[in-house]
């Protein structure tokens, strides 16, 4: 069963898929920070599983840090109709506030797509001509009886499309369930240097399978929001199971999506 979605930036009227990012939030080892959303949470996801501790009940997630050393990280929530807040997390022996509500603070930040993209008319047609092209084996990775291939990578003036097929290898079905895409460039100079995520970008337009069965194969295709990476930037594509703890990344150097073939409009 193959599942069709339209997305934008921000929630807007036709139920696409938002992303609300704060700066930092501050997470003691001694007491727990307390986080309400406008609807229930149903994924929270921590850069540094082993370092803070989250816990869901229906519209609030609980957190707390697992020692005094643990060091900064994201944070990803996903609530409502898919949803995403976005956010750091700092361990502070004293947070400056325990209960951060962003029932208000989300409601008002939702915002329509533009106009000028109308996902639903603009980007079907063009997708659909990308999946007829032919695959090329761009870029390949196995982990754990899974085999993820980037089959397209091409960009039009509005956008950047992206196909991937996973071959499930193992005898248990595999549930995508969060994929999220990862903008990441480095900061600082010399031993200070790292690589960091500066961006999420959420697809315009998505599909993808529902389930891949055991012995199977499925494709998935995505419409981006287009981004120029400087010189080291890496996009991050990472796919996670729904019932499980299999999760398949991949990383596409800055050259490989600034220098991706151009789509034309045109019908092929």
């Amino acid at each position: 069963m193959i599942l069709l979605s339209v997305f934008g930036f921000l929630l807007g009227p036709q139920g696409s898929q938002a992303q609300q990012q704060t700066d930092t939030l501050y997470v003691s080892a001694r007491e727990t920070t307390y986080l309400l959303f406008p609807e229930a949470v149903a994924l929270v996801d921590i850069g540094r599983a082993g370092e803070y501790a989250a816990r869901i009940e229906g519209q609030s997630v609980f957190l707390k840090a697992l020692h005094e050393q643990a060091g900064p990280t994201n944070l990803l929530v996903r609530y409502g109709t898919q949803q995403y807040f976005t956010a750091k997390l700092q361990y502070n022996p004293q947070p400056p506030a325990s209960l951060h509500d962003f029932r208000q603070q989300l409601a008002l930040q939702e915002e329509k797509i533009p106009e000028a993209l109308n996902p639903q008319q603009d980007f079907q047609a063009r997708l659909a001509r990308v999946m007829a092209r032919k695959d090329d084996r761009l870029k390949h990775l196995g982990r754990n009886q899974l085999q993820l291939e980037l089959t397209h990578l091409l960009q039009d003036e509005q956008a950047t499309y992206v196909g991937l097929t996973i071959e499930n290898l193992s005898s248990i079905r595999f549930q995508p369930d969060f994929i999220g895409f990862s903008l990441m460039e480095r900061k600082g100079k010399g031993f200070w240097r790292k690589r960091s995520r500066i961006k999420e970008l959420q697809p315009y337009l998505s599909q993808r399978p529902e389930v891949v069965g055991a012995g199977e194969k499925s494709r998935l295709f995505f419409v981006l929001p287009q981004y120029a990476l400087a010189s080291g930037g890496r996009l991050l594509i990472e796919i996670r199971e729904k019932q499980g703890s299999r999760i398949l990344r991949m990383v596409l150097p800055a050259r490989m999506i600034n220098h991706a073939n151009r789509f034309s409009h045109e019908a092929e």
